[in-house]
């Protein structure tokens, strides 16, 4: 069984790296059940030791002193080429769910402005005033959808 850290934290629960990361306990949990169910558990990803330590206090617990650790030794420049050699998936994926944000902000924007009555009225009679209260209304809306991606 491989547990990926990426695949969980990025791919399954969205979730950013760090202190307290919600993958920690899914990731627990997988050891355990890798444990009792798999011959072999592979733990693979870059994972700092402060932030991993539960983790890594389990896997000694369950598996004691038949723990190994590999890591590769490749210079960043090998790191970069390789980096550069996928194929792009990540990306489209990526510039897919910017533009989901990107309309949905817009219409979020616009519901709001109607809402309020910030309309072509509004930006005739007080240009100034307009564009204060859409630059207010865009900067909200996109702090909440930037709060809530960025998990």
């Amino acid at each position: 069984m491989v547990i990926s850290q990426d695949e969980i934290r990025r791919n399954i629960l969205w979730v950013k790296d760090g202190v307290d990361t919600k993958a920690l306990p899914l990731m627990i949990e997988l050891m355990k059940y890798g444990y009792e169910h798999c011959d072999v558990v592979i733990l693979e990803g870059i994972m700092y030791d402060e932030w991993y330590s539960p983790l890594f206090k389990t896997a000694n617990e369950l598996y004691g002193m038949d723990i190994y650790a590999y890591y590769f030794d490749i210079p960043f420049e090998e790191t970069v080429r390789r980096h550069n050699t996928r194929d792009g998936t990540w990306n489209r994926y990526l510039h897919e769910v910017d533009e989901e944000c990107r309309r949905e902000v817009e219409q979020t924007v616009r519901r709001i402005m109607e809402k309020e009555g910030v309309d072509e009225r509004l930006k005739a009679e007080k240009p100034l005033e307009w564009v204060k209260r859409v630059n207010g209304i865009k900067m909200c809306v996109e702090a909440e959808v930037e709060r809530e991606l960025c998990v």
